[in-house]
C-alpha cells in the first residue's frame, strides 16, 4: 500500500484544515485515465455539541467530490471514502473544534472498492451515477441535461465555447465566480482557479450537487 508522500497541516483557533497528498500512479508520468482512490480517516468529538467534517476528494483533471460527516458529542468515527481520480490526488477536510485521531490510509487501491458502474456516453461525470445534471462536450461548447428522478433528460442549457473561456478570464481577473449558463434548476460557473463547477439540487436530498473540471475540459 503506497505511502502517503507528504502530510500538511494548517491549525487556526477553531478550524483545522488538513491537506493529505498521494503520488501519482507512475512515477514518471501522470496517467489522463480516473484510477479508484481510497480515503480512511478517523475524527473525535470532544466538544458537548454535533460537529461536522467536510472534505473533498480532487483529482489532477480539477474534478472534485465533497462529502460531508456528523460527529455526536463524545464520539469516535472511522470513514472511508473511495472516488476514480486523475492522479495525483488530494484529500482537503476540515473539522472545526473536531480531532483529527489519525489517517487510517490515503492511496491507490483496487477498482472493486470504487463505484464500478459509469456511464458510457462520454459525459464529464461519467462516475457520478445518481448526478442530477449531464455535462457534455459538444460542437462548441458544452451542453448540460437535467436528470430527473426517473433518469429521463432534459435540455437544461447549452454554453458556447467563446463564453465559457470569457467566463474564465473574468472569473481569474475579478477573483470572483462567473456565471456563464443556467437553465431547469442547474448551472455552469466559471471559477477564479481557471476551473469549471456544475451544480445542481440532488436527486436524493436537499444537498446542492457539484462537480468540478478543468477550464479547457472541452477546449
Amino acid at each position: 500500500m503506497r505511502r502517503i508522500i507528504s502530510f500538511l497541516v494548517i491549525v487556526s483557533v477553531f478550524v483545522a484544515t488538513f491537506v493529505l497528498f498521494t503520488p501519482s500512479v507512475s512515477a514518471v508520468t501522470v496517467s489522463p485515465t480516473p484510477v479508484c482512490f481510497g480515503l480512511g480517516v478517523t475524527f473525535r468529538n470532544d466538544t458537548a455539541v454535533v460537529g461536522t467534517v467536510d472534505l473533498t476528494l480532487w483529482g489532477s483533471s480539477g474534478e472534485s467530490y465533497p462529502m460531508t460527516w456528523t460527529v455526536a458529542p463524545g464520539e469516535t468515527k472511522s470513514v472511508e471514502m473511495y472516488r476514480y481520480l486523475v492522479p495525483p490526488a488530494v484529500a482537503v477536510f476540515t473539522l472545526p473544534g473536531l480531532v483529527l485521531v489519525g489517517v487510517d490510509f490515503f492511496n491507490q487501491v483496487a477498482d472493486s472498492n470504487c463505484q464500478p458502474a459509469h456511464f458510457g456516453d462520454a459525459r464529464l461525470n461519467a462516475y457520478d451515477i445518481a448526478a442530477p445534471l449531464a455535462a457534455y462536450c459538444a460542437s462548441g461548447g458544452i451542453t448540460v441535461w437535467d436528470i430527473a428522478p426517473d433518469s429521463q433528460g432534459t435540455l437544461a442549457f447549452t454554453a458556447p465555447l467563446a463564453a465559457i473561456h470569457d467566463a474564465l478570464a473574468q472569473a481569474q481577473t475579478s477573483g470572483q465566480s462567473v456565471l456563464i449558463g443556467e437553465g431547469l434548476g442547474d448551472s455552469l460557473y466559471a471559477l477564479p482557479s481557471n476551473q469549471l463547477q456544475f451544480t445542481g439540487p440532488d436527486v436524493n436530498d436537499a444537498k446542492t450537487y457539484q462537480f468540478i473540471a478543468a477550464g479547457n475540459v472541452c477546449g
